[in-house]
């Protein structure tokens, strides 16, 4: 069984343009609304409706509005996940490794 965290990071794609954005929790758009989650994999899944797909085929919408279901790119995903790596500790951080490198 993989372990998941909710996905609680910074719009990846703001973050890979210079802007500075609060980390909050990602949900799944539209009626599901679901909690998302990331596994050691990089596959983010809706804790409500279980859809899956790997987090370089997710869409994001910005929540400070800037753009709508936007692709992020590996370097973007990396910045945003690093810096909610460093909320976590030491025991967690193999996992992060993990999922940076499941990015490609």
């Amino acid at each position: 069984m993989s372990y998941k965290i909710d996905l609680y990071i910074a719009c990846p794609i703001c973050v890979s343009s210079g802007r500075n954005t609060i980390r909050q929790y990602w949900t799944h758009h539209g009626a599901c609304g679901g909690i998302l989650c990331i596994d050691e994999n990089a596959i983010i899944e809706c804790r409500k409706c279980h859809k899956k797909a790997h987090i370089k085929d997710m869409r994001f919408i910005c929540p400070d509005d800037l753009h709508h279901f936007g692709k992020a790119s590996s370097a973007g995903l990396s910045e945003a996940l690093s810096c909610s790596a460093q909320m976590v500790n030491a025991s967690v951080m193999s996992w992060f490794i993990s999922v940076i490198k499941h990015l490609d």
